[in-house]
C-alpha cells in the first residue's frame, strides 16, 4: 500500500501509536468538558446575533445608521424575549461608549430603554456607568450652575451603578478566596474510599479513621474553595465596574465649585445609610484637602504680608485661577480624553483583526486559555511518542 507521507505510514502500521493518539484525543475532549462554560444553543445563537452589533464599532468613524439597523432587526427577532431586548439596547449603548460618545443624547435614549428590561448585575452596573459618561458629554465646557446640574445628573447614574453591590449582597471590598490547601494538594483527585475492616487491630483502625477523616476534610475544603472561587469570579466583574463608578464620582465632586453636602445627600438617597456613603464622602474630602494643601497654602505663603498685615482668610471655594487648569476642568474635559483614546484604541484593534471570529468563539467560554493548555500538552505528548517510536525503530 502506498502512503502519502511517513506519518501516515507510522500511524497505519503502529497500533501503539494509534492507541496513544486516541488517548490524546480523549484527554482533549475531557479538558474541554471540564474547562468549558455550559452555554445553551439558544444563548450561543443570541451571542452570535449580538456580535453583529458589536462588530460595527469603528472608533470615531462608527456608522450608527448600520448599528441601529442591525439592532432593530434583532429587536424584531427577539420581540417576545425581554431579557434579550435589554441586552440588545445595552449593546448599542456599549458601541456608543466605546466609540467616543459622539452622540451622547442618542446613547442616553438607549440607556433608558435598556433600563426597562431585566439585566444581570454585571450588565446593570455597566449600564449606569456608560449612562453617566454619556451625560457628561451632553454639555461640553459647562461651568457654574450648568456644571453643577450636569455633575449631579452624572453622579446619580454612577451611584446607581454602585447600588448594584448592596442590592446583590456584594461587598465592594471583597477579595478572592484564599487557598485552603497547598496548590499541588488542592488539584489532586482523591476519589478513593477508605474502608476499615472489622477484624483489623485497634491501632490500624485508629490510623485508618484518622486518614479517612483527613480525606473527607480535604474534599470538603476543595468543594467549598471552588464554589467560593466561582462566586468570586462572577462578582469581580460587578465590583470592578462599581469601583470605577465610585472613582468617577469622587473626581466629579473634587472639581470646583465644591459641593460635598450635595453628594452626601444624593448618596444617602440612592445608596441608603451604608458604609459606602461615608467612604465616598471621606474620599472626596481627602482629595479636596490634598488640592488645598498642594496649591492654596503655598500661594498664601508667598504673598507679601507686612508685619501689621492680617492674614488673608482662605475661602471655602477658592478662586479658579489659583488652582491649576487640570484641577478645575469640567467633567467633560475630564472624561473626553479617556473615552476618545479608548475609542481610537478600539478602532485600531478592530482594524488589525482580519477575520473576527463569531460570538460563539469569542464568548462561549471564559476559560479558552485552559482549553488551549490541554491541546498544547496533548501535542507535546504526541511528539514525544513519535520521537520514542522512531528511536525504537532505529530511524533516529
Amino acid at each position: 500500500m502506498k502512503y502519502k507521507s511517513e506519518g501516515c505510514k507510522y500511524f497505519h502500521r503502529n497500533k501503539v501509536f494509534r492507541m496513544f493518539f486516541l488517548l490524546v484525543l480523549i484527554i482533549c475532549c475531557i479538558g474541554n468538558l471540564l474547562c468549558g462554560e455550559e452555554v445553551t444553543k439558544e444563548e450561543t445563537r443570541f451571542r452570535q446575533d449580538l456580535w453583529t452589533i458589536t462588530e460595527t464599532r469603528d472608533g470615531l468613524n462608527t456608522n450608527y445608521d448600520i448599528v441601529y439597523k442591525k439592532a432593530n432587526s434583532l429587536l424584531e427577532k427577539y420581540y417576545d424575549n425581554p431579557a434579550a431586548k435589554g441586552r440588545i439596547y445595552l449593546e448599542v449603548l456599549k458601541v456608543h461608549a466605546l466609540s467616543g460618545l459622539t452622540r451622547p443624547h442618542e446613547a442616553i435614549e438607549y440607556a433608558k430603554k435598556a433600563e426597562q428590561f431585566p439585566l444581570s448585575p454585571e450588565d446593570k452596573a455597566q449600564l449606569y456607568l456608560s449612562w453617566g459618561d454619556s451625560i457628561q458629554f451632553t454639555t461640553p465646557g459647562a461651568k457654574g450652575e450648568q456644571l453643577r446640574k450636569t455633575r449631579r445628573q452624572a453622579a446619580t447614574q454612577y451611584l446607581k451603578s454602585m447600588k448594584v453591590l448592596p442590592d446583590n449582597n456584594i461587598s465592594i471590598n471583597s477579595e478572592a478566596p484564599k487557598l485552603p490547601l497547598p496548590l499541588w494538594e488542592l488539584n489532586m483527585s482523591e476519589t478513593g474510599i477508605i474502608e476499615i475492616p472489622d477484624n483489623a487491630p485497634q491501632e490500624v483502625k485508629e490510623q485508618l479513621l484518622k486518614s479517612k477523616a483527613a480525606l473527607e476534610d480535604r474534599r470538603k475544603k476543595r468543594e467549598e474553595y471552588f464554589k467560593a472561587k466561582d462566586l468570586w469570579e462572577q462578582q469581580k466583574e460587578v465590583i470592578d465596574r462599581c469601583v470605577y463608578s465610585r472613582d468617577l464620582t469622587v473626581k466629579l465632586y473634587t472639581l470646583m465649585p465644591y459641593d460635598t453636602p450635595e453628594l452626601k445627600q444624593l448618596a444617602k438617597q440612592i445608596l441608603g445609610d451604608t458604609e459606602m456613603v461615608d467612604d465616598l464622602v471621606k474620599r472626596v474630602d481627602g482629595r479636596i484637602k490634598e488640592v488645598m494643601d498642594k496649591w492654596i497654602e503655598p500661594v498664601l505663603e508667598e504673598l507679601p504680608f507686612g508685619d501689621d498685615s492680617q492674614p488673608v482668610p482662605v475661602k471655602d471655594n477658592p478662586e479658579p485661577g489659583i488652582v491649576p487648569a487640570k484641577t478645575v476642568s469640567t467633567p467633560n474635559e475630564m472624561a473626553q480624553p479617556r473615552l476618545v483614546e479608548e475609542a481610537e484604541e478600539n478602532r485600531i484593534k478592530d482594524d488589525e483583526i482580519e477575520e473576527q471570529p463569531s460570538a460563539a468563539v469569542q464568548q462561549v467560554s471564559d476559560s479558552s486559555s485552559s482549553y488551549s493548555s490541554w491541546i498544547a500538552v496533548s501535542v507535546i505528548l504526541a511528539v514525544i511518542a513519535l520521537i520514542l517510536y522512531r528511536i525504537r525503530k532505529g530511524i533516529l
